[in-house]
């Protein structure tokens, strides 16, 4: 099993505003954001060769132990080949179950771990055939 292109997503209440001071004040280029239309829930922002996530804070559900002001503030994004045997594998090592692996709306499908700490970890997949790109990197 192959693990690629890691980063960070960061949380905010307001991800377009967020985008906007990324993009303005250090020059990352707007990729994928979600929904394509009204305020944006995520986005991926590239500064070559690696990039960031924005996201609203996630469902509580999600959310593993959470600081001292009760939201999280980072969580780390996984790309695998096989997200089941991926979770399986992680889980093997330490890892907390926090979501089951379930397809998401935006072509990926995602579940959601905590590393032993109980730091946040997506583990995704495209559902786009190979070769395409990766939906959240697109």
């Amino acid at each position: 099993m192959m693990f690629r292109e890691a980063f960070p997503i960061i949380y905010t209440d307001d991800v377009d505003s967020l985008v906007t001071f990324y993009v303005d004040a250090f020059g990352f280029e707007l990729g994928m954001h979600w929904p394509a239309e009204g305020p944006m829930e995520y986005a991926f922002l590239r500064l070559s060769p690696l990039g960031i996530g924005i996201g609203r804070y996630p469902r509580d559900a999600v959310t593993a132990e959470a600081p001292p002001n009760g939201k999280a503030q980072f969580e780390l994004w996984v790309y695998a080949d096989d997200v089941d045997a991926a979770v399986e594998r992680v889980c093997a090592c330490g890892a907390t179950l926090l979501e089951p692996a379930a397809d998401q709306p935006w072509g990926e499908r995602v579940a959601f771990v905590a590393d032993p700490d109980g730091h946040p970890i997506h583990i995704g997949a495209a559902l786009a055939p190979e070769g395409g790109s990766d939906a959240a990197t697109g």
